[in-house]
């Protein structure tokens, strides 16, 4: 689904799709006339010529009918079409690279865009890219590219590529990813021993998944750049807007009623667990106050209102997360209930006035258990902070965390 129709409320037909959208979540659109409301899409998905070039020569080459075979100079190499396993290494990533950098600005040069781009040619023909020098500066959640080209290993090698790691063909399932990632890192890293990988064997076995390169030297983002997106999109911008509409607002309960069930049941599970034991004495169990809130905002009924996949994944994730120790509840309980505590309250004051909610159907966000609320979330807090650092394998938390946002 596309970012921004994840609930009833939104734009509808009337959100702008332009030919720099298209650009890139189509085969081939063009705008006619430089106009942004006209455009003619030309292939609706993305198809071979967007990373081979033109094919019609290949076509005839290979086609049995054509009395024209293109004779291939007796090397096994087609000319008919660009393989980009052959081109030097700034004109293989070109072809990556007309979708996947975002940096912090470009321009099209005169007379001339990116769309006129194919692939073999120098894509600083067709745009101009600038990104920051300031080491302050963030990393983007989209720019890949940008973030390999500044790697040390992007800078040390004459040969990496973004291709050297994806196949553009085909993506391992879920389960087959650590395995087939450390494979190809160990493809360099484990060619000799002065690059393989120094750390400690009990420390490589308590990643998550275990023996996981990417764990140590790609970790997920940090939750607060997470954090900003997740307001930024869906039902939770529209809210901050004040923008919601109660259909919206109900559906996005709905779902996060099994994810709260999930939690507090993790926590119960957990009470005499000395490492949760503090945090599930706090009782900050939302889950019968969701409950009453679906019921007045539906009636007294709330069976009708569809739990999606997602919802399902969510409180599945936190079920998981209840194993074992439990120490990846932490993260759920920083994201959930903290977010409650923090955000919540302000977004409780929003949909009063739009879509006009009543209080008895706002009680989500009340604690009538707890007099003071910023106390509350400073105790809370510290509790959260003292759990994490008693944990075997704190950074888990901290990917856990970005997960749930």
């Amino acid at each position: 689904m596309s970012p921004g129709y994840d609930s009833p409320h939104h734009l509808g037909f009337q959100r702008e799709a332009t030919a720099g959208c298209l650009f890139c979540h189509a085969g081939r659109a063009t705008a006619i006339d430089n106009s942004y409301h006209r455009i003619r899409v030309d292939e609706l998905a993305i198809g071979c010529e967007r990373c081979h070039g033109p094919g019609s020569l290949h076509i005839a080459r290979h086609d049995e009918t054509s009395a024209d075979g293109t004779d291939e100079d007796g090397t096994g190499f087609d000319r008919t079409i660009v393989n980009p396993a052959r081109l030097d290494r700034d004109r293989a990533e070109a072809v990556c690279h007309q979708c996947h950098l975002q940096s912090r600005a470009y321009v099209d040069p005169r007379g001339r865009s990116l769309a006129d781009y194919r692939p073999g040619q120098a894509i600083e023909d067709f745009q101009h890219y600038y990104r920051s020098t300031d080491p302050r500066q963030q990393m983007k959640v989209v720019g890949h590219s940008e973030q390999l080209m500044l790697s040390r290993c992007y800078k040390s090698s004459n040969s990496l590529t973004c291709i050297t790691c994806h196949n553009p063909h085909a993506t391992p399932a879920v389960a087959d990813r650590p395995a087939h990632y450390r494979q190809l890192c160990q493809n360099c890293h484990g060619a000799d021993d002065a690059s393989r990988c120094t750390a400690d064997e009990n420390k490589r076995q308590q990643t998550r998944p275990a023996d996981n390169c990417i764990t140590c030297h790609m970790p997920t983002i940090p939750t607060k750049t997470l954090h900003t997106e997740a307001e930024r999109s869906g039902i939770i911008r529209d809210m901050l807007r004040g923008e919601a509409s109660r259909e919206g607002y109900i559906l996005l309960q709905r779902n996060l009623l099994p994810a709260y069930q999930a939690l507090e049941a993790g926590l119960e599970s957990h009470r005499d667990n000395p490492l949760l034991a503090k945090l599930a004495a706090y009782r900050l169990d939302r889950a019968s106050a969701l409950k009453a809130d679906l019921d007045a905002l539906c009636g007294g009924d709330f069976s009708q209102v569809p739990v999606l996949p997602e919802g399902h994944a969510y409180a599945q994730r936190i079920a998981e997360a209840a194993k074992g120790d439990g120490a990846l509840l932490i993260a759920h309980a920083y994201t959930r209930y903290l977010g409650d505590l923090s955000g919540g309250q302000i977004l409780k004051k929003l949909l009063a006035k739009k879509p006009g909610l009543a209080p008895n159907e706002l009680t989500f966000y009340d604690f009538p258990a707890h007099a003071d609320l910023a106390a509350l979330k400073s105790d809370y807090r510290t509790a959260l902070d003292d759990a994490g650092k008693r944990a075997s394998q704190p950074q888990a938390i901290v990917d856990e965390g970005s997960v749930a946002f």
